[in-house]
């Protein structure tokens, strides 16, 4: 659970350093460094459990910015990208945004253009 928004931000500033060391090309060639292969699997679950977390933040804030927007949603969604950014993942978070956003509008337009809505003008 990431009650505060900063734990999350500087988590997965973590686990960018981490992986990165994690693939040098040093660490994949004989002899394997025992420490670094125990490191390996948990450093493998930070990581999936901040992609997790980052995840369910954007679907989180793409609902409510369906229903409202508030100064605290902009703050969360500030905070969710800044992990992505982390991640080095920040274009493919905002192109999936922005196909969702894309989707939601589509949706929305065929509703308000359908024959009923129409005839209802």
């Amino acid at each position: 659970d990431w009650d505060d928004l900063r734990d999350l931000t500087r988590a997965a500033a973590s686990v960018a350093v981490l992986e990165d060391l994690l693939a040098r090309p040093e660490f994949h060639t004989s002899p394997r460094i025992d420490i670094v292969e125990e490191m390996r699997p948990e450093a493998q679950r930070a990581a999936a459990a901040v992609r997790k977390a980052a995840a369910a933040l954007l679907a989180q804030h793409q609902e409510r910015s369906s229903t409202s927007s508030s100064s605290g949603s902009v703050v969360q969604l500030g905070a969710t990208l800044q992990v992505y950014y982390h991640l080095r993942e920040l274009p493919q978070a905002a192109w999936s945004a922005v196909q969702h956003a894309l989707d939601k509008a589509q949706i929305v337009s065929q509703a308000l253009w359908s024959p009923t809505a129409i005839q209802q003008l």
